[in-house]
């Protein structure tokens, strides 16, 4: 059963015309996103899916932000995208009061928005620069399960950098199913993330804010 869930049609665009995406939580909060291509109820083998234990809800932000800072985005644009589809969150005084999950935590997401190059995870052979360390469907880490899910930059022929998600299979080092998405697919994803996100995880998206652009 599904606790929360936005979907969204993503822009036309290179990567496709008629691009679905739901973002939605269950349990205890773990973030599932599903993507597909056509209309609402065509048959066809599109649908990807992708899970990821709860609390993760910034680090999807902040691999969004990282994203646009590789794309060579103007900070001050950057900003302007993400207040804006952030700013119930941010606007939200009442979470000030709240805590959040900590310096160390921060420390690593303020590195994934930067764009810090994590090598360990890249798949040179995919040509994915990782952008986010593979997150797991439960809690826990990645020496206790398999697969992970990570978000990755790819530079296209143009020069272009292309944002997707992947999911990393420790066993073969290799992306084995993924999604792309592109700039203009920024404010929706965040927006939906925004809206999923629930008590210490929107709190964790206001520190990031203002951490990040204050």
């Amino acid at each position: 059963m599904l606790d929360r869930e936005q979907v969204e049609r993503l822009s036309a665009s290179d990567l496709g015309s008629e691009r679905y995406v739901s973002i939605s939580t269950q349990g205890h909060g773990d973030i599932i996103i599903l993507t597909r291509q056509g209309g609402e109820g065509q048959d066809n083998e599109t649908g990807k899916a992708f899970g990821m234990a709860h609390g993760h809800e910034v680090n999807i932000i902040a691999a969004l932000v990282g994203y646009l800072n590789r794309s060579g985005v103007d900070i001050r644009e950057i900003k302007t995208i993400v207040t804006s589809f952030a700013s119930e969150i941010i606007e939200d005084e009442g979470l000030k009061n709240q805590s959040d999950s900590g310096g160390i935590f921060f420390r690593s997401i303020l590195d994934t928005a930067r764009g810090r190059a994590l090598k360990r995870f890249n798949v040179e052979s995919q040509g994915l620069d990782c952008l986010t360390l593979p997150i797991t469907s439960s809690p826990g880490h990645m020496t206790d399960f398999n697969p992970g899910y990570a978000f990755y930059t790819r530079e296209e022929d143009d020069g272009e950098l292309t944002l997707v998600l992947g999911r990393y299979n420790k066993s073969s080092e290799q992306v084995d199913q993924s999604v792309e998405f592109g700039i203009a697919d920024v404010p929706i994803l965040g927006g939906m993330i925004c809206s999923i996100a629930q008590g210490q995880y929107r709190r964790d998206i206001q520190r990031f804010t203002e951490e990040v652009f204050e």
